[in-house]
């Protein structure tokens, strides 16, 4: 299992209040997904998820393994588009390299929905993400965006890097 313990001063920030409580909603929700990982207990202060055993994309693949990472993203962006519903989780917020792992069979799943949501999935205007996946109408606070576009472009990133 990885267990993800939350500090005391960050569950006390309005951020990390809303992050908790997001993470824990969506994996809860999404439970059964493929290419979502699995939400194990959680508590007060942590979250407890399956173990993926080689690890993230970003730590598992060197540069020239470009034809691993591009295998692996169609298999995230294959399993996204099959466990996205309108009703359920659709905007991840954080698409990256470091949130792609895979176990020792090569299958990928999403970890980390701090940023994830399912409230104004059309629209937003908050900037949420990491800095060089974020996708370039975010930096505009005034436009409104697509969550959903945005993570695809974060995926598309994650491929080319």
């Amino acid at each position: 299992v990885t267990i993800k313990v939350f500090t005391e001063t960050y569950m006390k920030t309005r951020n990390g209040a809303r992050a908790i409580s997001a993470e824990i909603s969506a994996l809860t929700q999404l439970k059964e997904h493929v290419g979502i990982v699995s939400l194990v207990e959680f508590g007060y202060n942590f979250i407890i998820t399956e173990f993926s055993e080689v690890g993230d994309l970003f730590s598992s693949a060197k540069p020239k393994d470009h034809l691993v990472r591009t295998m692996v993203g169609y298999a995230v962006v294959d399993r996204q588009s099959r466990t996205s519903h309108p009703s359920e989780w659709d905007v991840h917020g954080d698409i990256k390299l470091d949130n792609i792992v895979f176990d020792k069979n090569v299958s990928a799943s999403i970890i980390d929905f701090g940023l994830a949501t399912n409230d104004d999935i059309e629209h937003r205007n908050i900037l949420t993400g990491t800095e060089g996946y974020i996708s370039p109408e975010m930096f505009d606070h005034c436009l409104l965006y697509d969550g959903r576009a945005s993570d695809v472009f974060a995926i598309g990133v994650t491929l080319f890097m």
